[in-house]
């Protein structure tokens, strides 16, 4: 087995993950960066959907609506945080 050095591609790999994230995980606790790039991502799909309707793609619209009606249950704060900021 050979060792993670600054020549191995694997090292290099984690090194660059790091500077794009802007260090050791800047952008995941940055809640702002996090919920502008959800809101990216759901106007991406929005018009994925849009696409996919006018194409009559209604097999593909079905799978769709079914992940987005999993997430639904995730994106729903806990009651906790509810409960915080009253």
């Amino acid at each position: 087995m050979t060792q993670a050095g600054p020549n191995s591609p694997h090292w290099r790999a984690i090194g660059r993950r790091r500077d794009h994230y802007g260090g050791e995980g800047a952008m995941i606790d940055n809640r702002t960066q996090v919920f502008d790039v959800a809101m990216k991502n759901a106007r991406t799909i929005e018009a994925c959907v849009e696409r996919l309707s006018t194409m009559g793609a209604d097999h593909e619209l079905k799978l769709v609506a079914q992940r987005l009606s999993r997430l639904t249950f995730r994106a729903v704060p806990s009651a906790k945080q509810s409960s915080e900021k009253s």
